[in-house]
């Protein structure tokens, strides 16, 4: 049975039991998962806040020296801001609208992912602002160079979640000081030698950030190695992004190894599998909407697939048009 509550009761909630948790995060973050068991829309978020309490039965779980590194590195607001804009606007007040969408026969899912393009921020935006009218309100953007250019389409949507894919040599220090104040943003570096430094930079600040790495071919980092250098440089987030194309056999490895470690717990960072967790957070919140990208050229793909599902591109047709068009070929 589902139970509506305002979001300004929950934030007020999650204030409070984050300032508790710097004191006793097991008790408070029980409290937490207790509370989100008890305001479960569906059987699915249920089983989800469920297995959470199991793992957090655990004293000895990664997952409370990770939170209590959260609490001393990160700034509180951007914690909350994140989270509400993730947790609350995405997968509530978003889910409403994407339901009745469905119900009109456009199926629209919980987040999308964009590649951009540099000196292109104005199509970028207006995707953005067509998207909150969807109900979606959590973006991944991935720029081919220039990420500071996307930094204005993060202020001017701070009820959106953005996670922006970066190199190591994008955090400087006029890139950081002009995001310091972007409260809704998740920094993503990849992992390479030189994220390190970026991380350390990162912590200094107070940012909310996550280490990320691509997977789909033999050269790239195995993922028990990728794990242990998400826990060295302090990362609170481990991503793995398909390639394009990557190979079934490759998403479903990936995956399972993923699944492992968030059950076993044995490193200080949480792992995040872009297709397989995007896909399970849509079917607990009503959906059951495969994950969709927008590449370079605009055109609208499935991932981790490269084929367009539409003819048109973000560049000349709004989002409902192309999804509607997405659906119509799908049939």
């Amino acid at each position: 049975m589902s139970h509506a509550v305002s979001p300004r009761l929950i934030e007020t909630v999650v204030r409070k039991t984050l300032r508790e948790a710097k004191d006793s995060p097991e008790r408070s973050l029980r409290n937490l998962v207790d509370l989100a068991r008890y305001f479960s829309a569906s059987p699915a978020q249920q089983r989800f806040f469920d297995c959470a309490h199991q793992l957090l039965r655990d004293e000895h779980s990664p997952y409370y020296p990770l939170i209590r590194d959260l609490l001393s590195h990160v700034e509180e607001e951007r914690l909350i801001s994140f989270g509400m804009a993730l947790g609350y606007n995405s997968c509530v007040a978003g889910s409403r609208t994407r339901r009745a969408l469905a119900d009109q026969g456009m199926r629209v899912p919980w987040f999308l992912t964009l590649q951009t393009l540099p000196g292109r921020t104005e199509p970028y935006q207006a995707l953005v602002r067509q998207g909150r009218e969807l109900g979606i309100y959590t973006y991944a953007l991935l720029p081919r160079e220039a990420p500071w250019e996307l930094l204005p389409l993060v202020d001017q949507n701070r009820d959106c979640a953005f996670i922006l894919f970066c190199c190591p040599e994008d955090m400087t220090t006029p890139f950081l000081e002009e995001a310091e104040s972007l409260t809704n943003l998740v920094l993503a570096v990849r992992c390479q030698e030189e994220a390190e430094t970026a991380c350390q930079r990162l912590r200094e600040r107070n940012f909310l950030y996550a280490l990320y790495t691509l997977y789909g071919e033999e050269r790239d980092l195995p993922a028990e190695e990728f794990f242990c250098w998400a826990e060295h440089l302090h990362a609170p987030l481990a991503l793995f992004l398909p390639r394009p194309d990557c190979p079934t056999a490759s998403l479903q490895r990936c995956y399972q190894q993923v699944d492992e470690v968030r059950r076993c717990q044995p490193f200080r960072t949480i792992p995040w599998d872009f297709l397989q967790d995007g896909l399970t957070v849509d079917r607990m919140i009503g959906g059951g909407v495969e994950p969709v990208w927008f590449n370079r050229e605009g055109f609208l793909c499935s991932i981790p697939h490269e084929q367009a599902l539409s003819h048109h591109t973000l560049f000349d047709r709004t989002l409902e048009e192309l999804f509607r068009e997405s659906v119509s070929r799908a049939n």
